[in-house]
């Protein structure tokens, strides 16, 4: 014989259970949509550098840096 605590119980812990599930299904949705979207991303222009070492003295000729 079921009591109401023990529909309550029921009831809350299924309702639980529902939260945690829709939680985790939006979770990998968004994921998804990561994925996508940095693989649609262009790559970023890489850093470029020319240093010469001549007697101990550093120079840095061309240096192009990004950032975005």
């Amino acid at each position: 014989m079921c009591t109401w605590l023990d529909l309550y119980v029921q009831v809350t812990q299924t309702l639980n259970w529902l939260v945690r599930m829709t939680s985790e299904l939006e979770t990998n949705i968004v994921a998804v949509e990561r994925i996508k979207e940095y693989s649609e991303t262009k790559p970023e222009v890489c850093c470029i550098a020319v240093i010469f070492v001549m007697n101990g003295v550093i120079q840095c000729m061309i240096t192009l840096f990004c950032y975005r």
